[in-house]
């Protein structure tokens, strides 16, 4: 059973389409179209990454991290006695530089008092 179109239409045709391919309007290969040059600006060499702006932000922040892990292992509270004075140069983070100094500061204060009392608390 096949459709049959009504007598009054126009028959359909299309229009041929050119064997080699298929052009767009508009559209040139691109070896027709012309070449850009492009050049830097004079005295640039190209992308540069930005220098720190911060120094010792990153310290500061380890700092406070290793002051707080110090609070459950000793060597890290030494770690972040050193990262923490390290990060006291950040200007936006010196109060994470500050308080993982006081706490990496607490914590050896209090080791080292305790392995005072302890040696000379201990029976001879």
């Amino acid at each position: 059973m096949s459709i049959q179109q009504p007598s009054h239409y126009p028959p359909q045709t299309q229009p041929p389409i050119p064997q080699d391919s298929y052009q767009i309007p508009g559209y040139q290969p691109q070896s027709q179209l012309p070449q850009q040059e492009y050049s830097l600006p004079p005295g640039s060499y190209g992308y540069q990454l930005p220098l720190p702006q911060d120094p010792g932000r990153g310290a500061a922040l380890a700092g406070l991290i290793l002051g707080i892990a110090g609070l459950f292992f000793f060597p890290a509270a030494i770690a972040g006695l050193i990262l923490s004075i390290i990060g006291l140069r950040s200007v936006s983070r010196k109060r994470f530089a500050v308080i993982g100094l006081v706490l990496s500061g607490l914590v050896v204060v209090v080791i080292v008092l305790a392995a005072i009392v302890g040696v000379f608390s201990a029976p001879h």
